[in-house]
């Protein structure tokens, strides 16, 4: 360890706040007394240049630090923001699907309640085929012909199971 390095940690072996509150006084009797720094030479690690300078530049990393520090939580708290957003926008959405879903679930109950014969279920007229009520079980589902076969395919691998 060279000299200087030396004389820094003999200043550092005080806490960083004592030591500004110490220049303070330091350049406060300076500029009371109309007299400069006291220096030794060689440089001793208690001389008011030395104490002064080294508690300033350790002030000034001790910030820049902190800074670093405030620009990254910033930055996090950007992306949390960021994040926050597009997880509420998935749960609005998800809302929305859930509304959508207890709807259709809802009409395809009523409808299965009246295929079932609970409700209104009208006798088969003369002329109407055995399988009449399939129109109307339809139309009460208000399911299309697209959701009908892409349900159809979706249970085919199930058919051919034994």
């Amino acid at each position: 360890m060279e000299r200087k390095d030396e004389l820094e940690a003999q200043v550092r072996k005080t806490s960083l706040r004592e030591r500004l509150d110490e220049c303070r006084t330091r350049i406060g009797k300076m500029c009371s007394e109309g007299r400069p720094p006291r220096m030794c030479i060689p440089v001793q690690w208690d001389d008011d240049d030395f104490y002064i300078s080294t508690t300033l530049a350790d002030a000034q990393r001790a910030l820049d630090a902190l800074q670093a520090q405030l620009r990254q939580a910033e930055g996090q708290s950007q992306q949390q923001a960021e994040e926050a957003v597009i997880v509420f926008a998935k749960y609005d959405g998800l809302l929305e699907v859930n509304q959508t879903l207890r709807a259709e679930n809802a009409r395809l109950r009523e409808a299965v309640v009246w295929a079932l014969g609970y409700t209104d279920f009208r006798a088969r007229e003369h002329g109407e085929g055995p399988y009449w009520w399939r129109v109307e079980l339809r139309l009460r589902s208000k399911l299309t012909g697209e959701q009908i076969d892409a349900t159809l395919a979706a249970l085919q691998p199930e058919r051919g199971k034994p």
